[in-house]
């Protein structure tokens, strides 16, 4: 279980424990569900428009937060890869509602998300500052779970990564080869001003 103590590496191992003892397995039934998603998106998934099926929030064995997140684009896209999945877990620390990501191409990659990046999502994107931190996560979940890391140069801040999200762009740092923490939140309409 995830404790206030932890630092990230903790965190991300214990994450990977939770992955390979409790949680692996299921994907392959898609949580129970695989029949009736593969009903749906067989029933509404004629066009390439992405089809974002309810989070699945679950305690693990281990005593963490999970939430699980099945996506297609489309029954083209069905047939060639099956549903995508979005992992993460959140805890809460004493500064408030952190997330963590599982990624890579073997499942040993880490994002983490801060929760001074959940409230500059929830004022600059959502514009609703009385929205619950839980529900302003899985709002960014829902469409900012992929992205695309870039190193940046920067004399201020040590190993900074630059990341492009559908709906805006993460700043943060790489703290190791395998752990990115995404510090902030920028929308998309600020870049048109410059």
């Amino acid at each position: 279980m995830i404790v206030e103590t932890m630092t990230y590496q903790e965190i991300a191992d214990e994450f990977k424990k939770d992955w390979e003892r409790s949680i692996r397995h299921k994907i392959t039934d898609c949580f129970g569900m695989a029949n009736k998603y593969r009903r749906y998106i067989l029933k509404e998934g004629k066009t390439d428009k992405w089809i974002r099926f309810k989070p699945i929030e679950f305690t693990s064995p281990r005593g963490n937060n999970c939430v699980i997140q099945f996506v297609s684009k489309g029954w083209a896209d069905y047939k060639r890869n099956g549903l995508i999945f979005v992992l993460y877990m959140y805890y809460y620390k004493s500064e408030g509602l952190y997330a963590v990501m599982i990624a890579g191409d073997n499942f040993d990659e880490f994002s983490f998300y801060t929760p001074h990046l959940f409230d500059r999502y929830r004022e600059r994107k959502l514009k609703d500052i009385s929205k619950p931190k839980l529900q302003t996560m899985f709002d960014f979940f829902k469409t900012n779970a992929t992205s695309r890391f870039n190193r940046v140069n920067n004399d201020k801040y040590a190993n900074s990564i630059f990341s492009v999200c559908p709906n805006g762009v993460t700043l943060g740092s790489e703290i190791s080869d395998k752990i990115i923490e995404n510090r902030t939140y920028i929308t998309n309409t600020i870049f048109l001003y410059f």
